[in-house]
């Protein structure tokens, strides 16, 4: 009899296969080796600790059964990068105000009776922290980008992306329909290169010029840890008058020193850049993502984006989170809190460069992933910390991928929300990268 598992690689009551044996060979030969790292069951707040639902596998992680225990561990990999999205505090009583007052959804578009007044404030607060002049903001952060694009640039127009941006600009550029270019990471050579070819040449065929040039970057770039040379990119914008899109995802409440993103990190006015994007996701514990830049090209984005046609507009318990965060950050509200926020971020995180790069050294391995918490202590230690997170992220990117941290399941690595653990929570995750690591050399050791 056939295995009903097996179905849909093969031709079955008259339907062609649904994938093929290609297509799914990583996820059947090589993932589920590694299943046990990723979709973690988990209950409670995403805050420092988080109750995991314990599972075991009877079939070599084809499929898992719960134990009924809950395991408490300690948690860094959450979006909740400031500690805004907990269950108690004035986010919340914010949240609750507005679930009293206008319900918990939208209950439409933009355009078909989902824009409240609650829109238009949080809209306001946005664009007022990132220094723009106006702002929009959709429910989701990945749709921002996804949906964007084409109210910006069509067929006429050439876009010239780096080489590791975030899938969902890839597939909005894409939707867009305008022509693509794309340049080695963060190498603005190689942009200018393109540039000059492509001013000149004109668009193919007809060699017409091309109506506008968009090039798009993001701030810092989540799984390499570098951020974009903002100021040599404005040398180039000067110079060939190109449009310019920053996706600040993972910049925005987490660089610079009033938590404002790149723009704020390297000092430059945000004004300069043409188009700011973001999430609401990481560090304001909320949901969705926005796009501040003029307001004539908000008001552009508002009347021709497919998200404002078709998506449901944010919910007001989510509206009042965004504004409460943020009025956090800024002084607004419980002055002082949110300016020690950011400073906790840089203080913790430099106690877990030093320890871990100590455990790291003593192996004298020239395992990359290793010394590179070597070398983030070594900017710690340079008082550049932003340097250092972004290298030690990098790091447990790498121990990810070679699935050290399978053995070490009670521990979740990401640099995220390390900010809000005292001495003891960063020492107990230490140990765990030490652990990893250990475990990763003796498994080098035995091949």
């Amino acid at each position: 009899m056939d295995d009903p598992d097996s179905r849909h690689l093969k031709e079955y009551n008259g339907y062609a296969p649904l994938t093929s044996d290609f297509d799914s060979f990583y996820t059947r030969r090589l993932k589920h080796r590694l299943d046990d790292c990723f979709n973690r069951p988990t209950t409670g707040v995403p805050g420092r600790y988080l109750t995991y639902l314990e599972r075991y596998t009877p079939d070599f992680f084809y499929t898992y059964l719960p134990t009924g225990r809950q395991v408490q561990c300690l948690n860094l990999a959450s979006y909740n990068y400031l500690g805004f999205a907990q269950s108690v505090g004035q986010c919340t009583d914010a949240a609750e105000e507005a679930i009293n007052h206008y319900g918990v959804i939208a209950g439409g578009t933009r355009v078909a009776g989902g824009l409240s007044d609650a829109h238009v404030v949080s809209e306001k607060v946005v664009a007022d922290f990132v220094g723009k002049e106006d702002a929009v903001i959709y429910s989701q952060g990945y749709s921002t980008n996804s949906v964007i694009f084409s109210s910006l640039v069509d067929k006429d127009c050439l876009v010239i992306s780096d080489e590791l941006n975030h899938a969902s600009i890839r597939f909005g550029i894409r939707m867009s329909g305008a022509s693509l270019k794309v340049f080695k990471h963060n190498n603005l050579k190689k942009l200018e290169q393109i540039l000059r070819k492509e001013i000149s040449g004109g668009k193919p065929r007809t060699h017409r010029p091309w109506k506008k040039i968009l090039i798009v970057v993001e701030g810092l770039y989540s799984m390499e840890g570098t951020i974009c040379d903002l100021p040599g990119l404005l040398e180039l914008k000067k110079k060939y008058k190109f449009y310019l899109f920053v996706d600040e995802a993972h910049s925005i409440g987490a660089m610079g020193p009033k938590g404002r993103g790149v723009c704020d990190y390297f000092g430059i006015s945000p004004n300069k850049v043409d188009i700011l994007m973001g999430t609401l996701t990481k560090s304001f514990g909320a949901t969705g993502g926005y796009i501040a830049a003029d307001k004539a090209i908000v008001d552009r984005v508002k009347c021709a984006g497919l998200g404002s046609v078709y998506s449901e507009n944010s919910a007001p318990p989510v509206l009042a989170q965004i504004n409460s965060s943020l009025q956090t950050i800024t002084g607004q509200v419980r002055p002082g809190e949110g300016e020690e926020r950011l400073q906790k971020d840089g203080r913790a995180a430099g106690q877990t460069f030093e320890k871990a790069a100590a455990a790291q050294q003593k192996t004298d391995s020239k395992d990359e992933a290793a010394n590179t918490l070597v070398e983030a202590y070594k900017a710690y230690k340079q008082t550049d910390p932003e340097d250092a997170a972004r290298v030690l992220s990098q790091a447990v990117h790498l121990f990810t991928l070679r699935g050290a941290f399978r053995r070490a399941a009670g521990y979740q690595m990401d640099l995220g929300s390390i900010y809000e653990n005292d001495l003891g929570n960063v020492e107990l995750a230490v140990e765990a990268y030490e652990k990893a690591g250990d475990w990763y050399f003796e498994d080098q050791a035995e091949a």
